[in-house]
């Protein structure tokens, strides 16, 4: 059956029970704030721990990241050093090959030209 609420009636409802807590005094409310002011302060503590506990956790996998983009960064390098090396080998040896070549033709002319002096002197 469906209920008629009077309005004025549930004002004075509820402004008796405000009278209520009124009636108790400061050290009910205070004594509710101080609940809702240390709930608070839990809540706020909770959040600081898992902020503190999140911010390790990224700088954790930040560090992790770091370490093994300088592994690759090594393993690069390593490969380049390799190939540096190699290819240095190849210009000695190449060089090397010329100055023997080089002797040789040098060793030829000298010996042309001793025979050609040869010739010239009697």
């Amino acid at each position: 059956m469906p209920t008629i609420i009077n309005k004025t009636d549930t004002r004075k409802t509820v402004r008796d029970a405000s009278d209520d807590g009124a009636k108790v005094g400061t050290n009910g409310s205070a004594a509710s704030r101080k609940t809702a002011h240390d709930a608070s302060e839990a809540r706020s503590g909770t959040v600081r721990k898992d902020t503190v506990a999140s911010s390790r956790a990224v700088t954790r996998k930040n560090a992790e990241v770091a370490e093994q983009s300088l592994q690759k960064a090594a393993v690069d390098l390593h490969g380049t050093t390799a190939c540096s090396v190699e290819a240095i080998t190849d210009v000695v040896d190449a060089t090397h090959e010329m100055s023997e070549q080089a002797d040789e033709q040098l060793a030829q002319m000298l010996a042309l030209r001793d025979k050609a002096w040869r010739i010239q002197v009697p």
